[in-house]
């Protein structure tokens, strides 16, 4: 949406929670899922009992893992943009 030029960065950046009122969003890292006890416990000794599980997994992109990439991305004259990071999504526009 950004790199297309129908969003500004800024326009994203809200919390999930104030936008979803109903839900509850945890964001932790999971260590052990027990679905026959509707179970989720995390990394950080959290136990978490559900009704229904949604797992967003995420991504972590790396720029360093492509040689030359995160100079490009980095440098504003290089015509280089990436929607997943959000401070070089606007040089796709």
């Amino acid at each position: 949406m950004v790199g297309g030029g129908l969003k500004t960065k800024e326009s994203l950046l809200s919390n999930l929670s104030s936008r979803h009122k109903n839900r509850d969003f945890k964001i932790d890292e999971i260590k052990k899922i027990c679905p026959e006890k509707n179970m989720v416990a995390t990394t950080t000794n959290n136990e978490y009992h559900y009704d229904v599980l949604i797992l967003c997994t995420g991504i972590q992109p790396k720029k360093d893992s492509i040689k030359g990439l995160k100079e490009a991305l980095d440098d504003e004259s290089i015509p280089v943009g990436c929607n997943y990071f959000l401070d070089t999504a606007e040089k796709m526009n």
